[in-house]
Protein backbone atom coordinates (compact mmCIF):
# COMPACT_ATOMS: atom_id res chain seq x y z
CA UNK A 1 0.00 0.00 0.00
CA UNK A 2 1.43 3.37 -1.05
CA UNK A 3 1.99 6.01 1.60
CA UNK A 4 -0.11 9.15 1.37
CA UNK A 5 1.91 12.34 1.81
CA UNK A 6 0.03 14.90 3.90
CA UNK A 7 2.86 17.39 3.43
CA UNK A 8 5.44 17.39 0.60
CA UNK A 9 8.47 19.66 0.84
CA UNK A 10 10.44 20.27 -2.35
CA UNK A 11 13.76 22.11 -2.59
CA UNK A 12 12.92 24.24 0.43
CA UNK A 13 15.29 26.87 1.74
CA UNK A 14 14.97 29.50 4.44
CA UNK A 15 17.07 32.51 5.45
CA UNK A 16 16.61 34.59 8.59
CA UNK A 17 16.98 38.33 8.02
CA UNK A 18 18.60 39.91 11.05
CA UNK A 19 19.00 43.69 11.26
CA UNK A 20 21.63 44.51 13.84
CA UNK A 21 23.20 47.91 14.42
CA UNK A 22 21.99 49.14 11.03
CA UNK A 23 23.38 46.15 9.13
CA UNK A 24 21.69 43.13 7.59
CA UNK A 25 23.15 39.86 8.82
CA UNK A 26 21.41 36.96 7.11
CA UNK A 27 21.60 33.39 8.38
CA UNK A 28 20.83 30.33 6.29
CA UNK A 29 18.56 28.11 8.38
CA UNK A 30 17.42 25.56 5.80
CA UNK A 31 18.68 24.53 2.37
CA UNK A 32 17.72 21.88 -0.17
CA UNK A 33 15.06 20.29 2.02
CA UNK A 34 13.12 17.50 0.30
CA UNK A 35 10.80 15.56 2.56
CA UNK A 36 7.39 13.86 2.56
CA UNK A 37 5.41 13.54 5.78
CA UNK A 38 3.20 10.49 5.58
CA UNK A 39 -0.29 10.11 6.96
CA UNK A 40 -0.36 8.35 10.33
CA UNK A 41 3.39 8.22 10.90
CA UNK A 42 5.56 9.40 13.77
CA UNK A 43 8.57 11.24 12.34
CA UNK A 44 11.55 12.07 14.58
CA UNK A 45 13.83 14.96 13.53
CA UNK A 46 17.31 14.83 15.08
CA UNK A 47 20.52 16.81 14.78
CA UNK A 48 22.87 19.29 16.48
CA UNK A 49 21.58 22.47 18.14
CA UNK A 50 21.01 25.20 15.56
CA UNK A 51 20.90 22.83 12.56
CA UNK A 52 17.40 23.97 11.53
CA UNK A 53 15.11 21.45 13.23
CA UNK A 54 12.80 24.00 14.85
CA UNK A 55 12.72 26.18 11.73
CA UNK A 56 11.64 23.15 9.68
CA UNK A 57 8.98 22.23 12.24
CA UNK A 58 7.54 25.75 12.42
CA UNK A 59 7.47 26.05 8.63
CA UNK A 60 4.89 23.24 8.48
CA UNK A 61 2.19 25.49 10.01
CA UNK A 62 1.75 28.86 8.32
CA UNK A 63 0.65 30.70 11.47
CA UNK A 64 3.83 29.60 13.26
CA UNK A 65 6.20 29.97 10.30
CA UNK A 66 9.26 32.12 11.04
CA UNK A 67 9.80 35.47 9.34
CA UNK A 68 12.44 35.51 6.64
CA UNK A 69 13.22 34.64 3.03
CA UNK A 70 11.82 31.27 1.95
CA UNK A 71 12.23 29.33 -1.26
CA UNK A 72 10.96 26.06 -2.67
CA UNK A 73 7.50 24.58 -2.22
CA UNK A 74 5.51 23.14 0.69
CA UNK A 75 2.48 21.25 -0.62
CA UNK A 76 0.06 20.83 2.27
CA UNK A 77 -3.00 18.58 1.97
CA UNK A 78 -4.26 19.57 5.44
CA UNK A 79 -5.96 22.79 6.51
CA UNK A 80 -3.59 24.70 8.77
CA UNK A 81 -6.31 24.80 11.45
CA UNK A 82 -5.91 21.03 11.76
CA UNK A 83 -2.20 21.32 12.47
CA UNK A 84 -1.25 21.98 16.10
CA UNK A 85 2.20 22.88 17.41
CA UNK A 86 3.69 22.71 20.92
CA UNK A 87 6.85 24.77 21.30
CA UNK A 88 9.91 23.73 23.31
CA UNK A 89 9.34 26.62 25.72
CA UNK A 90 5.79 26.20 27.06
CA UNK A 91 5.93 29.73 28.50
CA UNK A 92 5.17 31.06 25.00
CA UNK A 93 1.78 29.31 24.97
CA UNK A 94 0.68 30.00 28.55
CA UNK A 95 -0.32 33.65 28.51
CA UNK A 96 -3.32 34.04 30.84
CA UNK A 97 -3.68 33.95 34.62
CA UNK A 98 -5.06 30.41 34.98
CA UNK A 99 -4.57 26.98 33.43
CA UNK A 100 -8.30 26.82 32.66
CA UNK A 101 -8.14 30.00 30.58
CA UNK A 102 -5.03 28.84 28.72
CA UNK A 103 -6.67 25.54 27.86
CA UNK A 104 -9.65 27.36 26.38
CA UNK A 105 -7.65 29.99 24.52
CA UNK A 106 -6.96 28.01 21.33
CA UNK A 107 -10.65 27.11 20.98
CA UNK A 108 -11.70 30.70 21.63
CA UNK A 109 -9.33 31.95 18.93
CA UNK A 110 -10.99 29.56 16.48
CA UNK A 111 -14.47 30.76 17.55
CA UNK A 112 -15.71 27.44 18.99
CA UNK A 113 -19.12 27.70 20.65
CA UNK A 114 -19.36 27.33 24.43
CA UNK A 115 -20.88 23.83 24.29
CA UNK A 116 -18.03 22.49 22.13
CA UNK A 117 -15.45 24.16 24.35
CA UNK A 118 -16.92 22.64 27.50
CA UNK A 119 -17.27 19.18 25.95
CA UNK A 120 -13.71 19.04 24.63
CA UNK A 121 -12.30 20.62 27.76
CA UNK A 122 -13.89 18.04 30.08
CA UNK A 123 -12.85 15.11 27.90
CA UNK A 124 -9.24 16.20 27.41
CA UNK A 125 -8.64 17.29 31.01
CA UNK A 126 -10.05 13.99 32.31
CA UNK A 127 -7.94 12.01 29.82
CA UNK A 128 -4.74 13.66 31.05
CA UNK A 129 -5.77 13.80 34.70
CA UNK A 130 -4.93 17.48 35.26
CA UNK A 131 -8.10 18.56 37.08
CA UNK A 132 -6.05 19.70 40.09
CA UNK A 133 -4.17 22.23 37.91
CA UNK A 134 -7.17 24.05 36.41
CA UNK A 135 -7.35 26.96 38.85
CA UNK A 136 -3.63 27.43 39.29
CA UNK A 137 -1.62 30.27 37.79
CA UNK A 138 0.75 28.97 35.07
CA UNK A 139 3.68 30.58 36.89
CA UNK A 140 3.21 28.17 39.80
CA UNK A 141 3.50 25.05 37.62
CA UNK A 142 6.65 23.01 37.17
CA UNK A 143 8.25 22.91 33.73
CA UNK A 144 6.82 19.47 33.08
CA UNK A 145 3.32 20.49 34.13
CA UNK A 146 3.50 23.47 31.77
CA UNK A 147 4.45 21.13 28.93
CA UNK A 148 1.45 18.88 29.59
CA UNK A 149 -0.92 21.85 29.74
CA UNK A 150 0.46 23.21 26.44
CA UNK A 151 -0.11 19.84 24.77
CA UNK A 152 -3.67 19.61 26.13
CA UNK A 153 -4.51 23.09 24.83
CA UNK A 154 -3.48 22.07 21.32
CA UNK A 155 -5.33 18.74 21.42
CA UNK A 156 -8.59 20.60 22.11
CA UNK A 157 -8.90 21.37 18.37
CA UNK A 158 -8.63 17.67 17.39
CA UNK A 159 -5.64 18.08 15.06
CA UNK A 160 -4.71 15.75 12.20
CA UNK A 161 -1.01 16.66 12.54
CA UNK A 162 0.75 17.37 15.81
CA UNK A 163 4.10 19.19 15.75
CA UNK A 164 6.20 18.83 18.91
CA UNK A 165 9.44 20.73 19.53
CA UNK A 166 11.44 18.81 22.16
CA UNK A 167 8.29 17.67 23.99
CA UNK A 168 9.94 15.71 26.81
CA UNK A 169 12.88 18.03 27.50
CA UNK A 170 11.37 19.15 30.82
CA UNK A 171 9.73 15.89 31.87
CA UNK A 172 11.04 13.57 34.56
CA UNK A 173 11.72 9.96 33.46
CA UNK A 174 8.40 8.58 34.68
CA UNK A 175 6.41 11.48 33.21
CA UNK A 176 8.35 11.04 29.96
CA UNK A 177 7.25 7.39 29.78
CA UNK A 178 3.64 8.40 30.43
CA UNK A 179 3.89 11.20 27.86
CA UNK A 180 5.31 8.94 25.15
CA UNK A 181 2.58 6.40 25.91
CA UNK A 182 0.01 9.16 25.33
CA UNK A 183 1.66 10.03 22.01
CA UNK A 184 1.59 6.37 21.00
CA UNK A 185 -2.10 6.16 21.80
CA UNK A 186 -2.88 9.41 19.97
CA UNK A 187 -1.12 7.97 16.94
CA UNK A 188 -2.43 4.39 17.07
CA UNK A 189 -5.98 5.03 18.28
CA UNK A 190 -6.75 8.39 16.66
CA UNK A 191 -4.40 8.25 13.67
CA UNK A 192 -2.78 11.59 14.46
CA UNK A 193 0.39 12.18 12.46
CA UNK A 194 3.20 13.34 14.75
CA UNK A 195 6.37 15.20 13.81
CA UNK A 196 8.76 15.85 16.70
CA UNK A 197 12.26 17.09 17.40
CA UNK A 198 14.12 15.75 20.42
CA UNK A 199 17.58 15.73 22.02
CA UNK A 200 16.70 12.79 24.30
CA UNK A 201 16.26 10.07 21.64
CA UNK A 202 16.37 7.20 24.17
CA UNK A 203 12.93 8.26 25.41
CA UNK A 204 11.20 8.52 22.02
CA UNK A 205 13.08 6.28 19.59
CA UNK A 206 10.65 3.37 20.05
CA UNK A 207 7.84 5.63 18.81
CA UNK A 208 9.49 6.72 15.58
CA UNK A 209 8.51 5.13 12.28
CA UNK A 210 11.11 7.22 10.46
CA UNK A 211 14.02 9.51 11.32
CA UNK A 212 15.32 12.67 9.69
CA UNK A 213 18.88 13.57 10.72
CA UNK A 214 19.97 17.15 9.98
CA UNK A 215 23.30 19.00 9.99
CA UNK A 216 24.26 22.46 8.78
CA UNK A 217 20.71 23.39 7.74
CA UNK A 218 20.14 20.36 5.53
CA UNK A 219 19.00 16.74 5.70
CA UNK A 220 21.88 14.26 5.83
CA UNK A 221 19.92 11.04 6.40
CA UNK A 222 16.23 10.16 6.22
CA UNK A 223 14.50 6.81 6.23
CA UNK A 224 13.12 4.06 8.43
CA UNK A 225 14.31 4.25 12.03
CA UNK A 226 16.70 1.30 12.18
CA UNK A 227 18.19 2.16 8.78
CA UNK A 228 19.06 5.72 9.82
CA UNK A 229 20.48 4.53 13.14
CA UNK A 230 22.85 2.26 11.25
CA UNK A 231 23.75 5.10 8.86
CA UNK A 232 24.74 7.25 11.84
CA UNK A 233 26.89 4.47 13.29
CA UNK A 234 28.68 3.78 10.00
CA UNK A 235 29.19 7.44 9.08
CA UNK A 236 32.74 8.64 8.52
CA UNK A 237 31.85 11.50 10.89
CA UNK A 238 32.39 9.65 14.18
CA UNK A 239 30.72 12.44 16.19
CA UNK A 240 27.40 11.49 14.63
CA UNK A 241 27.40 8.42 16.87
CA UNK A 242 26.76 10.78 19.80
CA UNK A 243 23.23 11.29 18.47
CA UNK A 244 22.36 7.61 18.66
CA UNK A 245 20.22 6.39 21.55
CA UNK A 246 22.48 4.64 24.06
CA UNK A 247 20.70 1.31 23.54
CA UNK A 248 21.24 1.49 19.77
CA UNK A 249 24.86 2.51 20.23
CA UNK A 250 25.51 -0.47 22.52
CA UNK A 251 23.92 -2.96 20.14
CA UNK A 252 25.82 -1.65 17.11
CA UNK A 253 29.07 -1.67 19.07
CA UNK A 254 28.53 -5.33 19.94
CA UNK A 255 27.43 -6.38 16.44
CA UNK A 256 26.79 -3.92 13.63
CA UNK A 257 25.66 -6.67 11.26
CA UNK A 258 22.27 -6.98 12.98
CA UNK A 259 19.54 -4.29 13.11
CA UNK A 260 20.01 -1.68 15.83
CA UNK A 261 18.15 -2.26 19.08
CA UNK A 262 15.78 0.52 20.09
CA UNK A 263 14.62 -0.63 23.55
CA UNK A 264 16.45 -2.01 26.62
CA UNK A 265 14.36 -5.19 26.24
CA UNK A 266 15.73 -5.80 22.73
CA UNK A 267 19.29 -5.18 23.90
CA UNK A 268 18.81 -7.46 26.91
CA UNK A 269 17.70 -10.31 24.66
CA UNK A 270 20.44 -9.65 22.12
CA UNK A 271 23.36 -9.45 24.51
CA UNK A 272 22.79 -12.92 25.97
CA UNK A 273 24.38 -14.40 22.86
CA UNK A 274 27.47 -12.20 23.14
CA UNK A 275 28.13 -11.81 26.86
CA UNK A 276 30.46 -14.83 27.03
CA UNK A 277 32.84 -12.92 24.70
CA UNK A 278 32.88 -9.81 26.86
CA UNK A 279 35.90 -8.93 28.94
CA UNK A 280 35.26 -9.12 32.67
CA UNK A 281 36.14 -5.54 33.49
CA UNK A 282 36.42 -4.58 37.15
CA UNK A 283 34.56 -1.37 37.81
CA UNK A 284 35.90 0.42 40.84
CA UNK A 285 33.24 2.08 42.97
CA UNK A 286 33.54 5.81 43.37
CA UNK A 287 34.37 7.29 46.72
CA UNK A 288 31.48 8.69 48.64
CA UNK A 289 31.00 12.42 48.43
CA UNK A 290 31.88 12.87 52.11
CA UNK A 291 35.33 11.36 51.49
CA UNK A 292 36.03 12.99 48.15
CA UNK A 293 35.06 16.51 49.20
CA UNK A 294 35.84 18.01 52.58
CA UNK A 295 34.64 21.63 52.67
CA UNK A 296 30.94 22.43 52.96
CA UNK A 297 29.95 25.40 50.83
CA UNK A 298 26.19 25.17 51.53
CA UNK A 299 24.48 23.76 54.60
CA UNK A 300 20.67 23.51 54.86
CA UNK A 301 18.86 22.46 58.01
CA UNK A 302 15.13 21.78 58.64
CA UNK A 303 14.04 23.83 55.65
CA UNK A 304 10.35 24.53 54.94
CA UNK A 305 8.90 26.58 52.09
CA UNK A 306 5.37 26.99 50.72
CA UNK A 307 3.90 29.02 47.87
CA UNK A 308 0.51 28.88 49.58
CA UNK A 309 -0.87 27.82 52.94
CA UNK A 310 -2.24 24.49 51.71
CA UNK A 311 0.92 22.65 50.70
CA UNK A 312 4.64 22.84 51.42
CA UNK A 313 6.86 22.66 48.33
CA UNK A 314 9.85 21.97 50.62
CA UNK A 315 9.45 20.25 54.00
CA UNK A 316 12.03 19.45 56.66
CA UNK A 317 14.84 19.33 54.10
CA UNK A 318 18.46 18.83 55.16
CA UNK A 319 21.33 19.01 52.67
CA UNK A 320 25.07 19.68 52.63
CA UNK A 321 26.84 20.67 49.41
CA UNK A 322 30.57 20.18 49.29
CA UNK A 323 33.08 22.48 47.59
CA UNK A 324 33.82 21.60 43.94
CA UNK A 325 31.37 18.71 43.73
CA UNK A 326 28.94 18.27 40.82
CA UNK A 327 25.60 17.61 42.48
CA UNK A 328 22.53 16.57 40.47
CA UNK A 329 19.12 16.93 42.08
CA UNK A 330 16.65 14.39 40.72
CA UNK A 331 12.93 13.98 41.25
CA UNK A 332 9.55 14.11 39.59
CA UNK A 333 7.96 17.20 38.09
CA UNK A 334 6.67 19.42 40.89
CA UNK A 335 8.82 17.75 43.57
CA UNK A 336 10.47 21.07 44.50
CA UNK A 337 13.77 20.98 42.58
CA UNK A 338 13.50 24.49 41.10
CA UNK A 339 12.25 25.85 44.41
CA UNK A 340 15.26 24.40 46.21
CA UNK A 341 17.65 25.93 43.66
CA UNK A 342 16.05 29.35 44.11
CA UNK A 343 16.40 29.10 47.88
CA UNK A 344 20.08 28.11 47.61
CA UNK A 345 20.69 31.05 45.26
CA UNK A 346 18.88 33.50 47.54
CA UNK A 347 16.06 34.28 45.11
CA UNK A 348 13.56 32.80 47.57
CA UNK A 349 13.75 33.01 51.36
CA UNK A 350 12.92 29.97 53.53
CA UNK A 351 9.82 30.20 55.69
CA UNK A 352 11.37 27.97 58.36
CA UNK A 353 14.90 26.63 58.73
CA UNK A 354 18.44 27.77 58.08
CA UNK A 355 20.48 28.05 54.89
CA UNK A 356 24.18 28.76 55.39
CA UNK A 357 26.17 29.63 52.26
CA UNK A 358 29.91 30.19 51.96
CA UNK A 359 30.21 30.78 48.23
CA UNK A 360 31.67 34.11 47.11
CA UNK A 361 30.35 34.51 43.58
CA UNK A 362 27.28 32.70 42.26
CA UNK A 363 25.77 32.33 38.80
CA UNK A 364 22.26 30.95 38.19
CA UNK A 365 20.79 29.53 34.96
CA UNK A 366 16.96 29.60 35.13
CA UNK A 367 14.62 27.32 33.19
CA UNK A 368 13.23 30.34 31.34
CA UNK A 369 16.35 31.51 29.54
CA UNK A 370 14.71 34.65 28.16
CA UNK A 371 14.61 36.03 31.70
CA UNK A 372 18.41 35.90 31.83
CA UNK A 373 19.00 38.31 28.94
CA UNK A 374 18.97 42.10 29.36
CA UNK A 375 21.00 43.29 26.35
CA UNK A 376 20.32 43.57 22.60
CA UNK A 377 23.08 41.21 21.44
CA UNK A 378 24.89 38.18 22.79
CA UNK A 379 28.19 40.09 22.68
CA UNK A 380 26.77 42.91 24.79
CA UNK A 381 25.34 40.39 27.25
CA UNK A 382 28.69 38.66 27.62
CA UNK A 383 30.84 41.80 27.87
CA UNK A 384 31.57 43.78 31.04
CA UNK A 385 34.29 46.03 32.42
CA UNK A 386 37.28 44.03 33.57
CA UNK A 387 36.30 40.98 31.55
CA UNK A 388 38.98 38.36 30.87
CA UNK A 389 39.37 38.78 27.09
CA UNK A 390 41.35 35.55 26.70
CA UNK A 391 38.54 33.62 28.39
CA UNK A 392 36.00 35.43 26.18
CA UNK A 393 37.84 34.26 23.04
CA UNK A 394 38.26 30.74 24.41
CA UNK A 395 34.56 30.35 25.30
CA UNK A 396 33.49 31.81 21.97
CA UNK A 397 35.54 29.17 20.16
CA UNK A 398 34.71 26.19 22.38
CA UNK A 399 30.97 26.93 22.36
CA UNK A 400 30.89 27.96 18.67
CA UNK A 401 29.38 31.38 19.46
CA UNK A 402 31.01 33.41 16.68
CA UNK A 403 27.98 33.36 14.37
CA UNK A 404 25.53 34.46 17.08
CA UNK A 405 27.51 37.19 18.89
CA UNK A 406 25.69 39.98 17.03
CA UNK A 407 22.24 38.42 17.22
CA UNK A 408 19.52 39.36 19.68
CA UNK A 409 19.26 36.63 22.34
CA UNK A 410 15.54 36.17 21.62
CA UNK A 411 16.38 35.26 18.01
CA UNK A 412 18.48 32.28 19.03
CA UNK A 413 17.41 28.66 19.13
CA UNK A 414 16.94 27.18 22.60
CA UNK A 415 20.27 25.36 22.35
CA UNK A 416 22.06 28.52 21.24
CA UNK A 417 20.53 30.42 24.14
CA UNK A 418 21.87 27.86 26.58
CA UNK A 419 25.37 28.15 25.14
CA UNK A 420 25.20 31.95 25.39
CA UNK A 421 23.95 31.84 29.00
CA UNK A 422 26.69 29.43 30.02
CA UNK A 423 29.36 31.61 28.40
CA UNK A 424 28.03 34.67 30.28
CA UNK A 425 28.14 32.75 33.55
CA UNK A 426 31.63 31.31 33.10
CA UNK A 427 33.05 34.71 32.11
CA UNK A 428 32.16 35.94 35.61
CA UNK A 429 34.40 33.20 37.08
CA UNK A 430 31.96 32.07 39.77
CA UNK A 431 32.84 29.60 42.49
CA UNK A 432 29.22 28.34 42.65
CA UNK A 433 27.02 27.55 39.63
CA UNK A 434 23.33 26.63 39.73
CA UNK A 435 21.73 25.08 36.63
CA UNK A 436 17.98 24.45 36.28
CA UNK A 437 17.36 21.87 33.53
CA UNK A 438 20.52 22.85 31.62
CA UNK A 439 20.38 20.08 28.98
CA UNK A 440 16.76 20.35 27.83
CA UNK A 441 17.76 21.80 24.43
CA UNK A 442 21.34 20.56 24.21
CA UNK A 443 22.50 18.01 21.69
CA UNK A 444 24.78 15.18 22.97
CA UNK A 445 27.99 16.74 21.61
CA UNK A 446 27.23 20.03 23.35
CA UNK A 447 26.66 18.21 26.64
CA UNK A 448 30.19 16.83 26.43
CA UNK A 449 31.67 20.29 25.76
CA UNK A 450 29.71 21.96 28.54
CA UNK A 451 30.54 19.32 31.14
CA UNK A 452 34.26 19.80 30.40
CA UNK A 453 33.94 23.58 30.71
CA UNK A 454 32.13 23.26 34.04
CA UNK A 455 34.79 20.94 35.37
CA UNK A 456 37.55 23.22 34.09
CA UNK A 457 36.00 26.22 35.88
CA UNK A 458 36.67 24.65 39.29
CA UNK A 459 33.27 25.81 40.54
CA UNK A 460 30.84 23.85 42.65
CA UNK A 461 27.94 22.86 40.36
CA UNK A 462 24.39 22.16 41.52
CA UNK A 463 22.06 21.01 38.78
CA UNK A 464 18.38 20.05 38.71
CA UNK A 465 17.85 17.72 35.78
CA UNK A 466 15.64 15.01 34.29
CA UNK A 467 18.43 13.92 31.95
CA UNK A 468 19.49 10.62 33.49
CA UNK A 469 22.29 9.93 31.01
CA UNK A 470 23.81 13.38 31.64
CA UNK A 471 23.66 12.96 35.40
CA UNK A 472 25.12 9.46 35.26
CA UNK A 473 28.03 10.56 33.09
CA UNK A 474 29.02 13.82 34.78
CA UNK A 475 27.68 14.09 38.35
CA UNK A 476 29.79 13.20 41.37
CA UNK A 477 26.67 12.82 43.54
CA UNK A 478 22.92 12.56 43.02
CA UNK A 479 20.09 13.19 45.49
CA UNK A 480 16.45 12.20 45.10
CA UNK A 481 13.90 14.83 46.09
CA UNK A 482 10.55 13.35 47.13
CA UNK A 483 7.59 14.97 48.83
CA UNK A 484 9.62 18.12 49.45
CA UNK A 485 12.57 16.44 51.20
CA UNK A 486 15.75 14.54 50.35
CA UNK A 487 14.82 10.86 50.19
CA UNK A 488 18.39 9.62 49.65
CA UNK A 489 21.83 10.77 48.52
CA UNK A 490 24.50 8.62 46.82
CA UNK A 491 27.50 8.90 44.56
CA UNK A 492 26.33 8.92 40.94
CA UNK A 493 27.30 5.36 39.98
CA UNK A 494 25.70 3.82 43.08
CA UNK A 495 22.59 5.97 42.58
CA UNK A 496 21.91 4.61 39.10
CA UNK A 497 23.15 1.10 39.84
CA UNK A 498 20.69 0.69 42.73
CA UNK A 499 17.66 2.32 41.05
CA UNK A 500 15.12 0.46 38.96
CA UNK A 501 13.23 3.32 37.27
CA UNK A 502 15.54 6.34 37.65
CA UNK A 503 18.44 4.64 35.93
CA UNK A 504 20.28 4.56 32.63
CA UNK A 505 19.35 2.61 29.51
CA UNK A 506 22.52 0.51 29.93
CA UNK A 507 21.59 -0.50 33.46
CA UNK A 508 18.04 -1.39 32.41
CA UNK A 509 19.40 -3.69 29.71
CA UNK A 510 22.28 -5.25 31.66
CA UNK A 511 21.14 -5.18 35.29
CA UNK A 512 20.40 -8.93 35.44
CA UNK A 513 23.58 -9.81 33.53
CA UNK A 514 26.02 -7.46 35.25
CA UNK A 515 24.62 -4.77 37.51
CA UNK A 516 27.96 -2.89 37.44
CA UNK A 517 27.23 -1.73 33.90
CA UNK A 518 25.75 1.77 34.12
CA UNK A 519 27.32 3.82 31.30
CA UNK A 520 28.03 3.30 27.62
CA UNK A 521 31.75 3.45 28.37
CA UNK A 522 31.28 0.37 30.59
CA UNK A 523 30.02 -1.52 27.52
CA UNK A 524 32.89 -0.14 25.46
CA UNK A 525 35.38 -1.42 28.03
CA UNK A 526 33.73 -4.83 28.22
CA UNK A 527 33.17 -5.48 24.53
CA UNK A 528 35.76 -3.11 23.07
CA UNK A 529 34.06 -3.04 19.70
CA UNK A 530 36.00 -6.17 18.71
CA UNK A 531 32.86 -7.94 17.61
CA UNK A 532 32.28 -5.42 14.84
Amino acid sequence: MAHKALISIKDMGFIYENYIQGKTRNKVALKNINLDIWEGEILLVMGPSGCGKTTLLRSLKKEAAPYGISSGVIENQIDSKKISIVFSNPETQLVTTSVLSDLALTMENLAYDSYTQKKRMSETVSYFGIEDLLNRHPDTLSGGQKQIVSLCSQLMVHPDILLLDEPIGQLDPISALEFTDVLRRLNEELGITIVMTEHRPDDVISLADRIVYMEDSQIVFQGYTRDVLKNLWESVEIKRRDFLPVVSKCSLLIDKTVPACITPKELKLMVKDYYASAKQVQIISEKSASNEFSDKIVSIRELFFAYDKEKYAIRNLNLDIEKKEFLCIMGSNGSGKSTLLKIISGILKPHIGKVKTLYKKIQYMPQDLNSFFTEDTVHEQMSFIGMDEHLYISLTEELSLKDILNKHPYDLSAGEQQKAVLACMLLRKPDFIILDEPTKSMDPSLKNVISKLLKKSGATVVCATHDLEFAANYASRCVMLFNGEIAYSMNARSFFKDNRYYTTSVNKAFNKINSDYVLYKDIENAFGGKLE
